[in-house]
């Protein structure tokens, strides 16, 4: 298991992600300052009190206007978490006939204020 998203491929494949999701929204509304990932990262720049940017800073959305779509590098990278995922979690959860697994955190779903999360593997729902 590899938690850092900077090595687990999950970093790379979210910033190309979301410059696309971002396209595709934009793209379907009728009027809009903005028009892409590029014009939101302007206009946060042109108004940093009202988007806070001293508080949240933007570096999401620079890095992710930086990527060029899914290329081989992010190709890559979702091979490079399909496998974790298969050989981690997935294999676990088989392995020990688990239905589910809670385990501590603060990323994701969590449950409550706990701060515990949980997850099964897809498509095994309670029954």
């Amino acid at each position: 298991m590899i938690l850092n998203s900077g090595k687990n491929g999950e970093m790379t494949a979210m910033l190309a992600g979301f410059k696309i999701a971002v396209k595709e929204y934009l793209e379907k509304l009728v009027t809009s300052p903005v028009r892409s990932l590029a014009d939101v990262i302007a206009f946060i720049e042109s108004n940093p009190d009202l988007e806070k940017t001293k508080e949240y800073g933007q570096y999401t959305f620079i890095a992710s206007e930086k990527t060029n779509g899914f290329g081989e590098k992010e190709k890559k990278a979702i091979e490079l978490m399909e496998k974790l995922t298969r050989d981690g979690f997935e294999k676990l959860m088989t392995e020990n006939e688990l239905d589910a697994i809670v385990m501590p955190g603060t990323r994701g779903i969590g449950v409550l204020a706990f701060g515990i999360m949980f997850g099964g593997l897809r498509g095994f729902e309670p029954k």
